[in-house]
């Protein structure tokens, strides 16, 4: 059984390194990245991040600094913007991987995107497991999750995900070096990495702050840990909430569509407008009478755009009409639209195993089935990208690949945790080191489960990279031997 799966593992290392190595260059066409490129889009979309980098503006919705990270990779050695990007007209896009190299700059980001992520999981590496990388089975775990497919498509996308995720990891295993340890390189790092997820996603500060704030709770619950534990948490709950509150100081200057805003239609109007139109007020239903209300039900984008056309794209129409909306939607729909976020931050938390449901009731490229209407279809848009604009065929077996060791291993996984329950070595789990991951894990998924009423993976990257991390040294660890120390 343990070399069945050391072969299995490391066939899955080879197969990810082969797909990571033909997809560098492609860059998977996300209207985030391509919207306003050609200019065909409706004006009510806002521009992409490479149309963001070229023009040298910022959008505080989609973050401040990846345009500014795309112009300085761009400007250290030029070439040209928009090649392989011009693709708008969807029905004219080939269904299997289009073969659009992208230019030297491209080339260089997603380059780039990688070391970072590499740095940063060997960096939380060191730090979690405690234990230097020169026996063979801490880099064969860092390579397992390294070559992750789905990880991978993270990092060669032009979208700020990647890096999001890579700031994210740097500052938890910093936050716990330092509370831990009291090491001050821990307190630098974890300020780095809060400072850049907080200027690549606008969330991530308020986040990070959040669980912060959560793992000081409960250090303080925790009378075992000395005061300066404490202590440590604080100050970097300050220091991240500091980063926070400068770039949403620095966003309200930016602002085309707030915030909130995009809370309301995303999460609490959408997908319900047809289904409260008659109790609208005479004047909402006259500007989005009954037709928009559907054609707004299709998807978050198609209803930004009827309600840039339905109010003029004049910005005080639209906050009075957004308010209306609101109101009418919560006194309408108030329990469902609450047990909808309940359901939906449960499945951000299990984001791989509902990646893995949705992957396998997609019908190739096209539809997706069991039940579901096609006019959401666009809510695996993460599975239909990933095979289709990345090689479809190292793709698809580097994703089986990580499929058989994810499932192997969180079974071998389960059986330790049993044993460790049954034996009560479980009271001596990490849990410092524990705390402050499962608390960003659960306020990075309410975050989403509360502002928006759709599952795309790569808003929940983190979620995912705990549920890979898990499978994979749950399957590391039992190649193994056991000694009976630890049994």
């Amino acid at each position: 059984m343990r070399h069945l799966l050391f072969a299995l593992v490391v066939a899955q290392v080879l197969a990810g390194a082969c797909a990571l190595a033909r997809n560098l260059g492609k860059v998977p066409h996300y209207g985030d990245t391509r919207a306003g490129v050609a200019g065909t889009l409706s004006p009510a979309a806002a521009p992409g991040y490479v149309r963001l980098a070229h023009d040298g503006s910022a959008d505080s919705r989609r973050g401040l600094l990846y345009p500014v990270f795309l112009r300085l990779v761009h400007d250290a050695g030029g070439g040209p913007w928009f090649e392989g990007l011009d693709l708008e007209d969807r029905q004219r896009m080939p269904k299997h991987a289009i073969d659009c190299w992208a230019p030297a700059w491209q080339m260089r980001a997603q380059l780039l995107q990688l070391a970072v992520f590499a740095a940063a999981l060997v960096f939380a590496g060191a730090v979690f497991t405690r234990r230097r990388l020169t026996s063979r089975w801490p880099p064969l775990l860092l390579a397992l999750v390294y070559v992750d497919p789905v990880l991978v498509h993270a990092q060669l996308s032009l979208l700020p995900d990647g890096l999001s995720l890579s700031a994210c990891l740097l500052f938890l295993a910093g936050f716990v070096e330092y509370t831990r340890d009291g090491k001050k390189c821990g307190l630098l790092l974890l300020l780095l990495g809060a400072t850049l997820a907080a200027g690549l996603r606008p969330e991530k500060g308020l986040v990070l702050g959040s669980a912060c704030a959560l793992t000081m709770a409960g250090l303080a619950l925790w009378r075992t840990r000395p005061p300066r534990s404490r202590f440590r948490a604080l100050l970097a709950t300050a220091g991240v909430f500091v980063a926070a509150a400068a770039f949403a100081g620095a966003g309200r200057w930016l602002e085309r569509w707030t915030v909130a805003e995009t809370v309301v239609h995303a999460r609490i109007v959408y997908p319900r407008l047809e289904a409260i139109h008659a109790a609208l007020p005479e004047d909402a239903q006259r500007r989005i009478p009954l037709d928009l209300a559907r054609r707004y039900d299709t998807s978050i984008q198609e209803g930004r755009q009827v309600v840039h056309q339905a109010t003029e794209g004049d910005a005080a129409v639209r906050r009075a009409l957004t308010a209306e909306l609101r109101r009418v939607a919560l006194r309408e729909r108030w329990l469902a639209i609450g047990i909808d976020c309940s359901i939906d931050s449960l499945r951000n938390l299990a984001a791989t195993p509902e990646f893995l449901v949705r992957l396998a009731t997609w019908a190739w490229h096209d539809r997706e089935v069991a039940g579901r209407s096609a006019d959401r279809r666009w809510e695996s848009v993460g599975s239909w990208l990933m095979l289709s604009y990345h090689e479809p065929d190292w793709s698809l077996v580097s994703l089986v690949g990580a499929i058989a060791v994810l499932l192997v291993g969180w079974v071998l996984g389960a059986e330790r945790v049993l044993h460790a329950t049954r034996s009560g070595a479980w009271r001596r789990a990490p849990w410092a080191a524990v705390l402050p991951v499962a608390a960003f894990l659960a306020v990075n998924a309410a975050a989403f489960g509360f502002t928006q009423d759709l599952f795309d993976l790569r808003y929940v990257y983190p979620s995912h990279l705990a549920w890979v991390a898990l499978g994979c040294a749950g399957a590391v660890a039992s190649l193994q031997p056991r000694s009976p120390a630890s049994s």
